[in-house]
């Protein structure tokens, strides 16, 4: 299953966009590279730090300087639209609308190139536990964001855990 297609199953899954969006908010961690954890704990097993490496250094630059800069124009629109001289005209929310398919275009980028990343990546033991190589993955994940390990994260993680456990039996 591709990266983008397992993100959707994932996210779209109770209890896991608030807990990547909470991991987002308050530890600072890119929720792709959440994501992308548990694909390759599915597809590839436990992640060498290299490749973790290769995806941190390019998903930094790209959620910097395109994902982040397009959602801060959203939410901007959003947050101020009634200050705006004609913030209900159909412009307005066209290209507010627009904006958003452009920043979910954006992230589905970073998940393809993600992708890319891990297919040439030297291949790595296999697990035989997907689970437990995510939780490898995330580990190095928080471990080179420097995030430390405390309740409300292990809750967050947990939540996603059980949902991706649930997509794993079907």
């Amino acid at each position: 299953m591709s990266f983008w297609d397992f993100s959707k199953l994932l996210y779209d899954q109770d209890h896991v966009a608030s807990a990547c969006l909470s991991l987002q908010d308050d530890y600072g961690l890119d929720v792709n590279l959440i994501l992308y954890a548990y694909w390759f704990g599915e597809a590839y097993g436990e992640m060498s730090p290299s490749v973790l490496q290769e995806a941190l250094e390019f998903s930094a630059a790209w959620n910097a300087k395109v994902v982040q800069a397009l959602r801060g124009a959203r939410r901007w629109m959003k947050a101020n639209s009634a200050t705006l001289p004609e913030p209900t005209g159909e412009d307005f929310f066209q290209l507010r609308e627009s904006i958003k398919e452009r920043e979910l275009a954006a992230e589905r980028y970073q998940q393809n190139t993600l992708q890319l990343l891990a297919e040439r990546a030297e291949p790595s033991p296999f697990a035989d536990d997907s689970l437990a190589a995510a939780a490898h993955n995330l580990k190095l994940l928080t471990q080179a964001c420097r995030v430390k390990m405390d309740a409300k994260l292990t809750g967050a993680f947990e939540r996603i855990d059980q949902a991706f456990v649930r997509i794993q039996t079907g």
